[in-house]
């Protein structure tokens, strides 16, 4: 991992406005580096959980869960990929009404504050239940 990752998650964690002001400065591909990082950390622990049938997998037949080795890979890629989505999708989203509000910073600083308010999610998220609140 590179220096200083888990300083900056332990940051945003438990001291989130600090940790933005000095982050502000971060070029987008450093906070890239850093989300790619959080997703394949979040991808293995969502896996392992689905693996050993904790998960709610869409993908399970009748109700139950999927358990095996297909639900870990379903789950590890479908991780990966839904995430690096949601990033694009959902910041652009985000970026739109930060413009509406006013906002003009550019969609580079949107993407880089999404990215690092995705923290909590992306290391807690995958802990049922707490993943819940970890999203709240």
């Amino acid at each position: 991992m590179p220096d200083g990752f888990v300083a900056k998650a332990r940051g945003f964690l438990l001291e989130p406005v600090e940790t933005f002001r000095r982050s502000r400065a971060d070029s987008f591909e450093s906070a890239f580096v850093y989300f790619v990082i959080l997703i394949l950390i979040n991808a293995v622990l969502t896996a392992l959980v689905s693996l050993i049938g904790f998960g709610a997998a869409p993908w399970s037949m009748g109700g139950a869960p999927a358990v095996g080795p297909l639900s870990f890979i379903v789950s590890f890629f479908g991780s990966l990929i839904g995430n690096i989505v949601l990033l694009f999708v959902g910041g652009l989203i985000v970026h739109l009404f930060v413009v509406l509000a006013g906002g003009r910073m550019g969609v580079v600083q949107t993407l880089k504050a999404f990215i690092y308010g995705d923290t909590p999610v992306m290391l807690l998220g995958w802990i049922p239940i707490v993943g819940f609140l970890a999203f709240i």
